[in-house]
């Protein structure tokens, strides 16, 4: 079964801190994101204030299927998304099981995604934007515009 459209908005949560915390590890100890994005965040803290004050956006389903340094493009053109799914999960050591739960229960937090110019690169949240794939929601996203010079 192919996914051929996102069927609807899934609602998330804010982050704890302890998340947003952990979420900076995605680009702090990510040799191919630091290169990619080189002193976008002067530190920690102030990450995870960029964060907290990313506004929270729907990204259009081409988006999501061209999104960079993810797989949820995969999951949707996949004709079995599901075992895509866990199976790139579990390559990457996740638990997609509990992010399955969380989404039916709009406890996840926002992936977050970084926007210059017209590319998308996902920093955070590939499990989850795959699970959301599969179970035919459109996960908001934390969305940070990065300056076209930024390379």
């Amino acid at each position: 079964m192919k996914i051929k459209d996102i069927l609807s908005e899934q609602n998330t949560r804010k982050y704890t801190d302890e998340e947003l915390k952990d979420e900076t590890k995605e680009y702090f100890n990510n040799k191919a994101t630091r290169k990619e994005f080189p002193n976008l965040f002067k530190d920690q803290a102030h990450m995870i204030q960029v964060l907290k004050n990313a506004p929270v956006k729907l990204l259009s389903k081409d988006i999501l299927h061209n999104l960079e340094n993810s797989d949820v493009g995969d999951v949707l053109a996949a004709k079995n998304p599901r075992a895509l799914a866990d199976k790139l999960a579990k390559k990457y050591n996740r638990d997609i099981t509990s992010v399955y739960d969380g989404l039916q229960n709009g406890k996840v937090p926002a992936p977050i995604v970084l926007k210059r110019g017209d590319h998308y690169y996902l920093l955070a949240g590939n499990t989850r934007l795959m699970a959301s794939a599969v179970l035919g929601k459109n996960l908001p996203v934390k969305l940070i515009n990065v300056e076209v010079n930024n390379k």
